[in-house]
């Protein structure tokens, strides 16, 4: 992947953080989101950005929702805080990464003993 695409990445995934904590839903405060990772597509013109919350699947999966409603209002606020020449849409993903995390340290701790 080139170097453009993974700092427009990273970019995305700090921007969107932000205005998923600035957004006045209770529903989504409460379920204490974050975003995980952002995924773009070669061109740029698509974004996966994987979500996870503190309390587990359910409560991701709950919030996703919310977020995909509100996909082009975010998309907006991106534009005006990033100069990108095209804002790529988009696209909430639910991921585990808490029970993701568990495993792999499970496995880690298998391989030391």
């Amino acid at each position: 992947m080139s170097f453009r695409c993974e700092r427009a990445e990273e970019n995305i995934r700090r921007q969107v953080s932000l205005v998923i904590r600035n957004l006045k839903n209770m529903s989504l405060a409460s379920k204490q989101i974050s975003v995980v990772c952002v995924k773009v597509s070669r061109d740029c013109s698509f974004a996966k950005i994987y979500i996870s919350s503190i309390k587990g699947i359910v409560y991701a999966r709950q919030a996703l929702v919310f977020l995909n409603r509100a996909a082009g209002f975010i998309r907006h606020e991106i534009s005006k805080n990033l100069k990108l020449k095209k804002v790529p849409k988009l696209d909430f993903l639910a991921e585990d990464y808490i029970k993701y995390n568990e495993h792999m340290e499970e496995l880690f701790l298998k391989i030391r003993s």
